[in-house]
């Protein structure tokens, strides 16, 4: 994608927010919180929600390539949800992460 000063307002806007977004970002603006403040995005709903996938995973024994064939998903994909670079998924990702997981959704997703 091209980007320019405003389709990164406009990702930012979407919800988009992951280290690439805000490398992507910086080129533009100052700093994370100022593309934030453009797209007029309060800085406290740029990091909504947590989650536990990981400790969950650990818990069964279970690897990230096995988790993520269990859901339909690459281990990247697995890696970038621990991580909190895939920061908001779509419910149905989510629960299919609670039934492999054996545990609810709000036991690995929590808002901060």
């Amino acid at each position: 994608m091209n980007w320019s000063r405003s389709k990164v307002l406009e990702a930012i806007r979407a919800g988009r927010h992951d280290r690439v977004m805000e490398a992507i970002a910086r080129k533009y603006f100052p700093s994370w919180t100022e593309a934030l403040r453009e797209a007029g995005v309060p800085e406290d709903r740029a990091e909504t929600v947590g989650n536990r996938i990981r400790e969950r995973r650990l818990a069964l024994g279970l690897s990230q390539t096995e988790l993520g064939r269990m859901v339909g998903y690459s281990h990247r994909a697995i890696s970038m949800l621990e991580l909190g670079q895939w920061r908001d998924p779509r419910v149905s990702v989510a629960l299919k992460l609670a039934k492999a997981l054996q545990c609810k959704v709000e036991d690995i997703f929590q808002s901060n």
